[in-house]
């Protein structure tokens, strides 16, 4: 077994020199490692917006209907659990609210609790005050920051919410939710629930209130199920196309470290000749193949990282995360390439390789 120093300076005279074909590997090796850590950022990413979609379009949220019976403090309490990000109870008004600015142009009008403004994604605007949806502040324009006089006497606009015609259940586009207490009865109990899960929907039913007749006609529905009715971001993840990228880049390492040692047989028989033992040919392929792997990879990590800092965090850190485990993986399987390839290299076959070069 030759000494450190020694084989430092072999591998770097056979780096610098060209014989080990560091350069033209490892541009091969860069240039895919590179492609498939960036096909799996970019997977996901789709991954990333899809879920993005599926709760801006309010797929994510269900709503529990029974006129009259829905308690909202039960409602609200929902919003407690780990998978919910907000939670509020609605019912209809009979009359419903004009603005003296707009008086032909009447809005829907609900009675909401306070959990209504994390559903809707309410824009704050003040603490008290009715919430209109967009179309509805649009219309009002600059007077969406004043006191506004209404059918129902002189109020301020607390926000506005979007609420755009994607699929979702119509009634809520031109409207205004008007604050009531919590401790009142509704129609309705809306829980927004991420990551989705149907799970959810046996607790809905724990907001009916008590006094409730026991026939009363309960339903639970998606409030929009253009994108379908469920969601699982988990399963989508683990079973994406670029999930076995690690094994891929193993096997891109372990053929071209192989290949690049291969094509040495004939100078590696010949070292062998002439008494290095196979275990400096092994060290040596090794640290040869090292240097265009880690580099390589290096490279490829950056720009991978690079273009995975742009998705939102903490997604982010997990595709870097898997960006560098893919990156380890080529090298590991770079390494057992070179070895293999010294490893099947015998003195005794130096005469053939010497005919076949």
């Amino acid at each position: 077994m030759m000494r450190l120093s020694t084989l430092l300076s072999e591998a770097t005279r056979d780096v610098a020199s060209g014989t080990a074909r560091a350069v033209t590997f490892g541009a091969i090796f860069a240039l895919t490692l590179l492609l498939l850590l960036a096909s799996d950022v970019f997977a996901t990413q789709r991954l990333i917006d899809d879920a993005a979609r599926f709760t801006r379009s309010g797929a994510a949220t269900l709503a529990v209907a029974s006129s009259g019976n829905i308690a909202g403090e039960a409602c609200e309490a929902l919003s407690s659990l780990p998978q919910v990000s907000g939670s509020g109870a609605i019912r209809a008004t009979q009359q419903q609210l004009t603005f003296a600015v707009m008086p032909r142009s009447p809005l829907d009008a609900y009675a909401a609790s306070s959990g209504m403004r994390d559903v809707l994604g309410v824009r704050k605007l003040s603490e008290r005050g009715i919430v209109v949806s967009a179309d509805a502040a649009d219309e009002l324009g600059t007077l969406r920051n004043d006191t506004v006089i209404t059918n129902r006497g002189v109020t301020e606009l607390a926000g506005e919410y979007d609420y755009p015609a994607d699929g979702r259940r119509p009634g809520f586009g031109w409207a205004a939710l008007i604050p009531a207490p919590a401790d009142e009865l509704y129609d309705e109990c809306w829980v927004t629930v991420w990551p989705f899960t149907s799970d959810i929907r046996p607790l809905l039913m724990s907001t009916l209130a008590a006094s409730a007749p026991r026939d009363a006609k309960v339903e639970i529905a998606q409030l929009n199920t253009r994108y379908g009715s469920t969601f699982d971001g988990a399963a989508r993840y683990d079973t994406r196309p670029t999930a076995l990228n690690p094994l891929y880049a193993a096997a891109l390492g372990l053929v071209l470290a192989f290949a690049a040692i291969r094509l040495r047989k004939l100078e590696f028989a010949a070292r062998l000749h002439d008494g290095a033992s196979t275990a400096s040919l092994q060290a040596l392929a090794v640290t040869e193949s090292l240097s265009w792997l880690s580099t390589a990879a290096l490279a490829s990590a950056a720009i991978a990282a690079a273009l995975a800092v742009q998705i939102p965090h903490p997604d982010s850190g997990a595709v870097i995360a898997t960006s560098l485990t893919t990156c380890f993986a080529a090298i590991v399987g770079g390494v057992c390439g070179a070895l293999t390839g010294a490893t099947v290299v015998r003195e005794q076959d130096l005469f053939a390789y010497f005919k076949d070069r």
